[in-house]
């Protein structure tokens, strides 16, 4: 029976990734084993746009491991009381860098980024281009479909900015991913009446009266279009 070997060009593969591992396991350890609060050493996290290029095609391996570590990150409240939260954007923007299919990484900007950070603008930013990058995409495996993050920005675009118009065309857009829910249409209705847009409020409102899952939500839209005076 013949041994089969390695090739020295795979050799030479294992070796580089067993030292990238190595490396990031030797900066990591003091904040493995030390107790929450205790110890904030100074992050280094590489350019998004650097890293993904020296994977060696362990792209998704590596964004889980920083998914990880932003967890820790985040997580460690008493090190985040004294610290902040400054490099939260950081860290998403690196995990769906290596791994554009996160969904659930780019929502965590809704939180992270806007609320901890202070930062809405930016979450939007975040936010979108997660969206722009899976369009199309449904809920799947218990991980939010491209509505969810439409979504996300229009509450972002309310809450921080109180930008109606901006709110509703993110509704919209979520209204019209696969699998969103039907009242994100009655939510971007209600976004465009409010930014008096009555004639996309209508329209949307007249959509939502026939798609509505419960006899409740339909009344809801015939209400709406009644007070504006028109009928479904």
């Amino acid at each position: 029976m013949s041994r089969r070997s390695l090739k020295p060009g795979s050799l030479g593969l294992l070796f580089c990734l067993a030292a990238c591992i190595g490396g990031v396991l030797a900066l990591q350890w003091p904040r493995l084993v030390a107790p929450p609060g205790r110890i904030d050493p100074v992050i280094v996290l590489p350019r998004p746009e650097a890293v993904q290029y020296l994977t060696f095609g362990y792209r998704n391996l590596l964004a889980d491991w920083y998914w990880l570590d932003f967890v820790q990150y985040f997580g460690d409240i008493d090190t985040r009381r004294r610290t902040g939260y400054a490099r939260s954007a950081e860290y998403l923007q690196l995990v769906t860098a290596l791994n554009p299919a996160f969904l659930f990484a780019y929502a965590q900007a809704n939180f992270a980024v806007a609320e901890m950070m202070a930062q809405p603008k930016l979450a939007i930013a975040i936010l979108e281009a997660g969206a722009v990058r899976n369009p199309g995409r449904p809920d799947a495996l218990g991980m939010p479909g491209t509505w969810y993050l439409y979504r996300l920005a229009g509450s972002v675009a309310f809450r921080h900015f109180g930008d109606y118009g901006r709110a509703a065309r993110f509704y919209a857009l979520a209204a019209s991913q696969p699998a969103a829910p039907a009242v994100m249409k009655d939510n971007a209705a209600a976004f465009y009446q409010a930014a008096n847009d009555s004639e996309r409020a209508i329209r949307l409102w007249r959509e939502f009266y026939y798609e509505a899952p419960l006899p409740e939500l339909r009344a809801e839209a015939l209400r709406h279009l009644k007070a504006l005076g028109v009928e479904p």
